[in-house]
This record gives C-alpha cells, structure tokens and sequence, in this order.
C-alpha cells in the first residue's frame, strides 16, 4: 500500500508541474451505475444499483490531451444470494438476497484525449486510477430466526475491512458544449476489502457541468 501511495505522490507532483500554465476547469458532477463484488471464493454476488456526487477538475494540456480529477462521494451496493441473518449478525443459508451497501471518498484522476470536432459533440476517451476511503459498510435483509422473517440491518465495524482501496478506471463521452459533458466509466478495485479477495467493479453513467 505504501509503494502505490508514493506513486500517487509522485503522478501528482508532476501533474503540478505540468499545468502551472495550463487552463483548468471546475465543476460539479453526478452519476448513477451499477456495481457487484468479486471474490475467487464466492460465486453467489448480484450487482446492484450505485451512485456519485461530488465534484470535478479538468486542466488542459497540449495537444488536445487534459487530465481530469475531482472528489467525489460514492455509494456502492451488491447483492448476495439465498442468505438471512442469525442472531449474532452473521449469515446463515436462506432464500432470501442480502444487500451490501458501501460509502465512499473517492478521488480520481485520468488522463483524457479529446477527438475535436467542429460543430459537433467532441468525443474523449480516458484511462487513470483512483484512490477510495471506505466510510461505512452496512449489509441488510431478513433474519433466520423470526417466522415471518423481519427485515434488518447491520453495520460492518470498520476495523476488519481495508479502509483504503485503489484501483484503475476507463471510458470516454461527449463534450455537448464546452461546459456540459456525458460519459461512461468503469472502474476495477485491486486492492481487496478484506483477507478473502473481495473487491469492487462498477459501471458509471456521469453528467458534468463546468462553470
């Protein structure tokens, strides 16, 4: 983790270096998607609906290239099958979906390339990474051991997931005017949320708006 923070440090450090006379662009955005967990030992996980808020950057480099970050707020879901709760909180076989819900800080970065055209909505394609904190981790469904089974929910304590994640993205869109923007992203956690190789994918669909 250390070794992929230094990179971090260093990605950014040229990125200042590279834009003190470039032209940079702030704005806000937001986005809804699906995302579903991985794991080598499970095969029983169901995607889930997700969203973004939060806000974007974009600076302008030469030669129609630009490097985009931001920070966003994230919520991600996935579903797991034919599982209820016990009474300590912990899964039992049963028949009914448990859902894992996730909050986020997110921050992205990409680098952009944009095929301008004139007159007509710009198409760009990006590729970078990102860097995620994990903020609460709550799982909800039914209990095992009421007839008929209640609905409930529990909050992960923290201390036994990974808090920081990172991961690596790509995609592309549409500039429709010079201020308003639409894409899709999709992003891939290498980094696991816990000892059992559990990690994140999710598909975005993002509006921007610049100011």
């Amino acid at each position: 983790m250390k070794r992929y923070l230094k990179i971090i440090v260093l990605l950014l450090m040229l990125i200042y270096q590279g834009v003190s006379q470039a032209q940079i662009k702030v704005g806000i955005q937001a986005g809804i998607g699906r995302s579903w967990l991985h794991s080598p030992s499970y095969s029983n996980f169901k995607d889930a609906g997700s969203y973004t808020v939060g806000l974007t950057t974009s600076i302008s480099l030469k030669n129609n290239f630009s490097i985009v970050s931001g920070l966003q707020y994230q919520v991600l879901k996935a579903r797991r099958s034919q599982l209820n709760f016990t009474k300590n909180g912990q899964f039992d076989s049963g028949s009914d979906p448990v859902l894992t819900q996730t909050e986020y800080i997110t921050l992205p970065i990409s680098g952009r390339y944009t095929f301008k055209i004139k007159k007509k909505p710009s198409l760009y394609l990006e590729g970078g990474g990102y860097l995620s904190y994990l903020m609460s981790f709550k799982n909800s469904g039914k209990t095992s051991y009421d007839y008929p089974s209640k609905d409930i929910e529990y909050y992960e304590d923290l201390d036994k997931y990974k808090r920081l994640t990172l991961g690596v993205s790509g995609g592309g869109g549409f500039l429709i005017r010079t201020h308003i923007e639409i894409g899709l992203k999709y992003n891939v956690a290498f980094t696991s949320l816990n000892d059992e190789n559990i990690n994140f994918k999710n598909l975005q669909f993002l509006m921007s708006y610049y100011f």
